[in-house]
């Protein structure tokens, strides 16, 4: 719980604290996946898109330089290979980087 007091220390970040998921109790994962990844060291995989003056993951991620990837960055680091099954004959292997 420090790392996201240190990341609503940023008045910018506040920004992030919208009121309809305060007062209805939706989701807020944001700065817990932050804090997570800082502390441990870990990278972000999001496919979230960096925006001027954001206050979503990328920008928080980019804030406290914590590594990051896309969903394609992910794939093709990790090697997979999708498969794809058409009913009328054998699967067709696809590499992540190609696209589907």
């Amino acid at each position: 719980m420090v790392f996201i007091t240190e990341i609503y220390k940023v008045k910018h970040f506040q920004n992030n604290l919208e009121k309809k998921k305060l007062l209805r109790s939706g989701p807020f994962a944001d700065p817990f996946i932050i804090a997570k990844a800082m502390i441990e060291k870990a990278t972000i995989v999001t496919m979230e898109k960096f925006t001027r003056n954001g206050v979503r993951i990328p920008y928080l991620y980019r804030h406290f330089k914590i590594a990051f990837l896309n969903l394609e960055g992910f794939l093709n680091i990790e090697n997979w290979v999708l498969k794809i099954h058409d009913h009328d004959g054998p699967p067709t292997e696809c590499a992540a980087h190609g696209g589907l």
